[in-house]
């Protein structure tokens, strides 16, 4: 963003669960540290359609659709 300055997407909805992870996606990282935003709920997608190589790639055996994208968690979240 021109100047640093960052944008807050919003609330995570009531039913989904949202973590920064560290790098290789392993554990979730103290609020207020940049890792790769993960994502958990029930309306997320169950994987790629006829594409099983896809969809082990981007989400993980707990669940956690892998995004790619960088977050920090808030305290208040």
């Amino acid at each position: 963003m021109p100047g640093g300055q960052r944008r807050k997407p919003g609330r995570v909805f009531r039913s989904f669960m949202v973590q920064a992870a560290d790098p290789a996606g392993r554990s979730a990282l103290l609020t207020k540290q940049p890792g790769e935003l993960l994502i958990r709920g029930p309306h997320l997608c169950a994987g790629y359609w006829n594409n099983p190589a896809a969809s082990a790639a981007a989400i993980d055996a707990d669940g956690w659709l892998h995004t790619g994208d960088l977050a920090i968690c808030g305290e208040e979240g």
